[in-house]
């Protein structure tokens, strides 16, 4: 089983980094307010349970074994069979650089869930930055986007045909 590391990028840190202070701020800003009501627990839950939800879903790697593909997180790895992936092959950023966010994440702790643009359609992301891009096709037409940080090593690795 070969293992890849996905360390997040250069603007997913800074929006890690930005997300965690704005909540720290408003958490100390409720709980420090004279005329801050019952309502200060409910954000307070709110947010923190939001920040542990993101931490817990983000890819924070990716394992090939002969028979299957592993995307890792804290809780619940997503495994995808090795025959049904048909293809792989890095893609430019520009050619993903337009996606919009339909429904996940988009910068804390990296970026995952349902993208899509006009050039790829809709994809799941399970990455940690917006480079370095691996585009995977499955038998079901399903587009998914990983970042490992050893592109090359990966797709050697994957034994897959490009486009």
């Amino acid at each position: 089983m070969e293992q890849f590391k996905a360390t997040l990028g250069r603007s997913a840190a800074l929006i890690t980094v930005f997300v965690t202070i704005l909540f720290g701020v408003i958490i100390f800003s409720l709980f420090t307010r004279v005329h801050a009501g019952p309502e200060k627990y409910a954000i307070t839950i709110l947010l923190i349970t939001i920040y542990f939800f993101v931490y817990a879903f983000h890819p924070t790697g990716y394992e090939i074994s002969t028979d299957e593909l592993i995307i890792r997180r804290l809780l619940f790895s997503v495994h995808i069979p090795r025959k049904n992936l048909v293809t792989a092959a890095g893609i430019a950023g520009n050619k993903a650089s337009w996606s919009l966010r339909m429904i996940g994440v988009g910068g804390l702790f990296g970026y995952f869930g349902l993208f899509a643009n006009l050039q790829l359609g809709t994809m799941t992301w399970y990455a940690t930055r917006r480079n370095g891009l691996i585009l995977l096709k499955t038998v079901r037409d399903e587009k998914i986007i990983l970042t490992p940080d050893d592109t090359k090593k990966f797709l050697t690795a994957l034994h897959l045909p490009t486009e």
